[in-house]
């Protein structure tokens, strides 16, 4: 991966509302380059169901890019491109 470390990575992936299964497979393809979902889930150890339903999330949300025809692979978009879409977040606040 780049300069930013995984915990980070998973912070910036929380603040984007992207949960724990979705955020692992995110990670998988950031590490590992393009790959088929049958290899995030045999590598990553996520369910193969589970894998398909978030790399469809993650598609939605244009963090994963889907490559190709047979085999169908999917990549993560790069840790730029993940900023990107933290800096177009609406910034929290503390209502009391």
């Amino acid at each position: 991966m780049s300069k930013i470390s995984k915990e980070n990575i998973i912070r910036i992936l929380n603040r984007l509302d992207v949960p724990g299964n979705a955020a692992k497979i995110y990670i998988f393809l950031l590490k590992n380059g393009p790959s088929t979902g049958y290899a995030v889930s045999k590598r990553s150890g996520v369910n193969n169901a589970v894998v398909y339903r978030e790399l469809e999330r993650l598609k939605n949300r244009n963090l994963v890019y889907q490559l190709g025809v047979k085999p169908l692979k999917y990549e993560a978009i790069n840790m730029d491109g993940l900023l990107k879409k933290l800096k177009k977040q609406p910034p929290y606040f503390l209502f009391i």
